[in-house]
């Protein structure tokens, strides 16, 4: 089963890879925005998640504090996201 649909598994832990300042942090906060308000995922399918649905966020570099502004900037309330 897929949460959305050939993108992101169901019951897996997924990751985003690629080079630094490419974007992956920005996507990332767009999906969580878009799991937050129970938007459409971003190739138009639609939302699989209740509205109010947090994401969790390991942090392995210590940017919680640039997450929450990134996240206030989209509108997202701290609630929006957790931090280990």
């Amino acid at each position: 089963p897929w949460v959305w649909d050939l993108h992101i598994p169901a019951a897996r832990i997924a990751g985003i890879a690629a080079f630094e300042g490419v974007g992956k942090t920005r996507f990332a906060m767009d999906l969580a925005r878009r799991i937050w308000f129970a938007q459409q995922w971003p190739d138009g399918q639609a939302a699989t998640f209740p509205e109010r649905t947090p994401t969790l966020w390991v942090c392995a570099d210590g940017q919680q504090d640039d997450l929450a502004d990134i996240a206030r900037a989209l509108g997202m309330p701290d609630e929006a996201l957790y931090f280990n």
